[in-house]
């Protein structure tokens, strides 16, 4: 049945890739029908899990593009977001701060922002994750690429992994941040170290392929991440 199931998978994967292309801001002004196939192809995806012990696969290092995450509340004045129990922040924030409130119950003061406005009106923003799992040396780098490579913003941490808990799993913690315009530099008002524990998230690979990634973050929030170039081939 495995040579079936990666048929599907790849299926699921083409399903997806392609409603995704007919959605804006990243899946979130997707419409329910869409919601419903992309959350039937992620289904098969997860079941599928695709490339075995993804963390310790040279397939899941490198640049990737994130072409979707699912929906949930976030609060603009806590751009690195919190969780459900309102403890740690994950990279659900700083992407949500760029793909817009989620829906009509967003507080007003997160509709309004016209930093966001602007920036989830811009169709040209591409947000990458960089992961780089070698020794000495891991880290998840996220970009949100505003214009080309001249100005954008990046929040990187430095990451661990356990295989022995989980061959999943990548542990990070955001120890750099700043917005670069040009050649302005401005950094992130958060100073990292003092937030402890706050500063620190996870996130889980649920399915990996040569071109797609689904991810979990500690929150809950779902992400998919495509090889850069593979949505718009």
């Amino acid at each position: 049945g495995g040579m079936r199931l990666m048929a599907s998978a790849q299926s699921a994967e083409q399903l997806l890739l392609d409603t995704l292309s007919n959605t804006k801001g990243r899946g979130q002004s997707a419409s329910t029908e869409q919601l419903d196939a992309i959350g039937k192809a992620l289904d098969e995806l997860e079941q599928d899990g695709g490339i075995s012990d993804p963390i310790l696969s040279p397939k899941i290092l490198g640049e990737w593009e994130l072409i979707y995450t699912s929906k949930s509340k976030f609060d603009i004045t806590n751009p690195l977001g919190s969780r459900v129990d309102g403890s740690k922040p994950g990279l659900e924030g700083l992407f949500r701060v760029f793909d817009g409130p989620s829906d009509s119950t967003s507080t007003p003061v997160a509709s309004s922002s016209p930093i966001q406005r602007s920036v989830t009106s811009l169709d040209s923003i591409t947000i990458t994750q960089d992961i780089d799992l070698s020794e000495g040396q891991r880290r998840v780098d996220n970009w949100v690429k505003i214009y080309k490579d001249s100005s954008y913003f990046r929040l990187s941490a430095a990451a661990s992994v356990v295989p022995e808990d989980s061959t999943k799993r990548i542990v990070f913690t955001f120890d750099l941040a700043y917005l670069q315009i040009g050649w302005l530099r401005v950094p992130y008002p958060v100073p990292f170290q003092l937030l402890g524990k706050e500063a620190s998230g996870w996130l889980d690979t649920t399915y990996l392929s040569d071109r797609l990634r689904v991810s979990k973050g500690n929150k809950g929030t779902t992400f998919v991440l495509a090889r850069p170039g593979v949505q718009s081939s």
